[in-house]
């Protein structure tokens, strides 16, 4: 993620938060070292194809303009501990496997820095986001009462352990299909 790709990032953040972190948050985020914003990317010739065609590609690497951002991760690794921040996909890529990538690129990224667990929590109203994170290996391990907002809503706390034979041989394809 960079700075050019904030105004894209952030829209995505409003249309897929009830409380959005602000640019300010995301440049944050991009001021940390060792950086842990990144930005899915599709070929812009796949945006509005039709049902029934090809996937359109998802790069996670510094791509020319007419990629266009898709989603986005932000995380953290602490000792030996993955923490994902925020996840989101833009409405038009949800349940195409953007979300799926971006989540294996941070635990790739995770393992190499020395992580072995992944954590992360999750608006406990939020149903498809709790169960994408229980396909993609998370367990429910928690609560924390009060944890989002004005509102004051449960956050969810979700656990998954990172061993590389684990990660290998329990990812969900993009049906959700246990590999």
């Amino acid at each position: 993620m960079t700075c050019q790709d904030l105004e894209v990032v952030t829209g995505i953040e409003k249309e897929s938060q009830p409380e959005p972190w602000s640019e300010k948050a995301f440049v944050e985020e991009l001021s940390r070292s060792p950086q842990g914003a990144f930005v899915a990317r599709i070929w812009s010739e796949g945006v509005g194809g039709s049902q029934g065609e090809r996937p359109p590609e998802i790069r996670m690497v510094s791509s020319p303009p007419d990629w266009k951002v898709c989603g986005y991760v932000c995380f953290w690794v602490v000792a030996d501990e993955l923490q994902i921040l925020n996840l989101a996909v833009d409405k038009a890529f949800r349940r195409g496997g953007v979300g799926t990538e971006l989540l294996r690129y941070a635990f790739t990224a995770g393992i190499s820095a020395g992580a072995k667990t992944g954590f992360l929590e999750v608006r406990k109203g939020n149903r498809a986001g709790r169960e994408f994170y229980k396909r993609a290996g998370f367990r429910e391990v928690g609560e924390r009462p009060g944890y989002y907002g004005p509102c004051r809503e449960t956050a969810v706390l979700m656990e998954r352990d990172l061993g590389l034979g684990e990660l290998q041989s329990t990812w969900p394809d993009r049906n959700g299909k246990m590999t």
